[in-house]
């Protein structure tokens, strides 16, 4: 008996271990996820009414919108005609001044022909 002493130590031991390994809760060496929060609807119970009244306002913010887009549309069409016409009018008297000046020219060309005849 003496000499299966230790060994029946030894194995009791073993056995007492395994025992305590068994019942340990390994659970906190798992990575903990967080439940991810639920979504929330924020969200609200509309009768035909409104609802129909929602749509008239959105459809008079467009309409609305759509105005104001043509009337600066024709602002630009008309500033941009007022340009052409002014670059028009520029040309013209352009024109009219280069024609002056050769008129001039050919005035004077003439009075300097004339003088040169008298002499």
């Amino acid at each position: 008996m003496q000499k299966f002493r230790s060994s029946f130590a030894l194995a009791l031991a073993l056995h007492l271990i395994i025992v305590l390994l068994f019942n340990f809760n390994f659970a906190f060496l798992a990575e903990i996820k967080p439940e991810p929060a639920p979504q929330v609807i924020d969200a609200t119970l509309m009768d035909d009414a409104q609802i129909q009244a929602e749509m008239d306002r959105l459809q008079n913010n467009a309409a609305e919108q759509r105005k104001a887009e043509q009337q600066h549309q024709a602002q630009l069409d008309k500033a941009r005609k007022a340009e052409e016409k002014k670059l028009q009018q520029a040309k013209q008297q352009q024109l009219m001044d280069e024609q002056r000046a050769v008129q001039l020219l050919e005035k004077r060309k003439q009075e300097a022909f004339a003088e040169q005849k008298k002499l």
